[in-house]
């Protein structure tokens, strides 16, 4: 498992049967706000992991295309 933290932003991340589970108390704030039903909202998601380095964190973790990402039972495909 996998930890980093900025301040009070601590990401977590393991793996259990080929899924690379997220974790974090900012995520799960951060997921209360997304509205999973608009594109927009999606994007904006996206833009987050990417900027706060939950993908980079992936990555370094050995996550491959294709590969289930799960953040508080939100499931998608990893793409690049």
């Amino acid at each position: 498992a996998a930890k980093q933290g900025q301040g009070e932003k601590v990401t977590e991340i393991r793996v259990e049967n080929g899924v690379y589970i997220v974790e974090g108390d900012w995520l799960y704030n951060l997921l209360g706000s997304i509205n999973f039903s608009d594109y927009e909202s999606l994007q904006y998601l996206h833009r987050v992991l990417h900027s706060s380095g939950v993908y980079e964190m992936l990555e370094k973790a050995g996550i491959s295309e294709g590969d289930t990402v799960s953040i508080y039972g939100v499931e998608f495909d990893y793409m690049r």
